[in-house]
């Protein structure tokens, strides 16, 4: 079935990445994947956990891990989709945890990962991401903290 122009998956950046060529939001030469701005201006770790701070202060706090305190520009939670200087989210699911991905994430570039407690003790993101340096960003909703982080890191699109 097709979808009626105007819907919000076409050029809005859910979409296609054909729709998004069309509408200018992506280069010929970007890397296949979800649509993401042409242009942003990279940000801290510490400015992406203010942000989740302030959105989710009620629901429990927020930990960072690590020393490292590289600039983002882009986030993700697919470890094949990451980019050089991507926020990680390594989110809990039904039959595996995206921390078991660390490994993959880093090699692509991340720069900083997002996780739960669960994420966290996982020794896959132990040996990867900790014993790398990269900053590990742990808080109890990981999928809850990744819309404010990403707006953060996308000038709030």
């Amino acid at each position: 079935m097709d979808e009626p122009a105007g819907n919000a998956r076409g050029a809005a950046g859910v979409g296609s990445a054909d729709n998004a060529r069309a509408a200018g939001l992506t280069g010929a030469d970007e890397p296949e994947g979800p649509v993401r701005p042409r242009r942003v201006t990279p940000v801290t770790v510490a400015e992406v956990a203010a942000r989740i701070r302030e959105a989710l202060p009620a629901a429990g706090d927020l930990e960072i891990v690590g020393e490292g305190a590289p600039e983002l520009t882009g986030a993700t939670l697919r470890a094949h989709e990451v980019r050089p200087d991507d926020l990680f989210a390594a989110l809990p699911g039904a039959r595996v945890h995206g921390a078991d991905f660390v490994a993959d994430a880093l090699a692509h570039g991340a720069a900083a990962v997002l996780t739960d407690p669960d994420g966290v003790a996982r020794p896959a993101l132990r040996d990867a991401a900790l014993q790398a340096g990269v900053p590990v960003l742990v808080h109890p909703d990981p999928r809850g903290a990744l819309g404010p982080a990403a707006a953060r890191i996308y000038g709030d699109p």
